[in-house]
């Protein structure tokens, strides 16, 4: 895609708990897909009281990569964590992700051009 067609702004919200074996790989999806089709991006990640090493796992990313925010929330249930991570959003459009991998950035290509740049 050339430059002058990527999208504004975008964050994906991604709500998370007790994902230590997968939250990783998709931060990382994220932040390798989504310079392909916006100009600017954040990834929010709600850690909805994980109980396992998500949080751990969050932090580290988070220091190494300003493009990462983590908010750490008591377990409120996946409504409670996806409405957060949607009002915490800082660019213009957001999306969320399933912290399982279960669905990419990739997998949103075809809706991208839909959006309305400003």
């Amino acid at each position: 895609m050339k430059r002058e067609t990527l999208r504004p702004s975008i964050t994906i919200a991604i709500p998370a708990y007790n994902e230590e074996e997968s939250i990783e790989k998709v931060v990382k999806d994220c932040l390798k897909d989504l310079p392909k089709y916006f100009k600017d991006y954040e990834v929010l990640v709600v850690d909805d009281g994980s109980r396992d090493k998500t949080g751990e796992i969050l932090d580290r990313l988070a220091r190494s990569n300003k493009r990462i925010r983590v908010i750490h929330q008591p377990n409120g249930g996946y409504s409670k964590a996806m409405a957060v991570g949607i009002k915490s959003a800082k660019k213009e459009f957001v999306a969320y992700v399933p912290a399982d991998g279960q669905y990419l950035v990739k997998d949103m290509a075809k809706m991208y051009p839909l959006m309305e740049d400003s």
